[in-house]
């Protein structure tokens, strides 16, 4: 899996401080991952989705209202 920016990640946290440690956790278990399919994604992130170009989104802390 190649993360195109964690610098775009960095700065989402400074701006949403309680959004870091989820990142930071997401990022490490992504560059662990060894997928081969998006099969294998899916059984780590249930709520990933693929978008055309084979690139994948993932909701990472869910929706927050308020």
């Amino acid at each position: 899996m190649r993360i195109i920016a964690r610098a775009t990640l960095r700065k989402f946290w400074e701006k949403h401080a309680d959004a870091e440690d989820v990142l930071i956790n997401w990022h490490k278990r992504v560059q662990e991952a060894d997928w081969t399919c998006f099969q294998d994604v899916k059984r780590m992130f249930a709520s990933a989705d693929v978008l055309p170009g084979n690139r994948v989104v993932f909701n990472i802390k869910g929706t927050r209202t308020g």
